[in-house]
């Protein structure tokens, strides 16, 4: 199945899923990294993640890791797109504890979500292994 750019791709989703990642999703990746819709028939019970066969993993949407982020960490992001030379790219700002770290990206919005989504991965891995 052709990646969908709203979904994080398989290899970011197996590290959210390493970090603790639980929020139900509308599909899940397969062991082969392939998206498959989640249907589940009892409603008011959550699944567990950690249950899942190996290689599988809830395939959130990245509204939904980035607000796991900000919940969890209090850590808040911003993609601004900038023109410079008729040359676009992003300016990507994430604020941890009431400091801001910029990087520039230039690419594609999406490629910037990406690693927006990289750079959140790797500021809370040191503090949950």
């Amino acid at each position: 199945m052709e990646q969908q750019t709203e979904f994080i791709p398989y290899e970011k989703a197996l590290e959210l899923r390493q970090l603790g990642f639980d929020n139900l999703p509308l599909y899940y990746y397969n062991s082969d990294g392939d998206l498959t819709p989640f249907i589940s028939f009892v409603s008011n019970i959550k699944p567990n993640n950690q249950s899942l066969f190996e290689g599988v993993c809830y395939a959130p949407l990245y509204q939904q890791a980035f607000r796991w982020f900000r919940e969890k960490y209090n850590l808040m992001y911003t993609i601004e797109e900038v023109w410079e030379e008729d040359t676009e790219y992003y300016v990507v700002e994430i604020t941890t504890h009431n400091r801001v770290n910029d990087f520039l990206q230039e690419c594609t919005y999406e490629e910037a979500e990406l690693a927006c989504l990289k750079k959140l991965i790797e500021l809370v891995k040191p503090q949950t292994i």
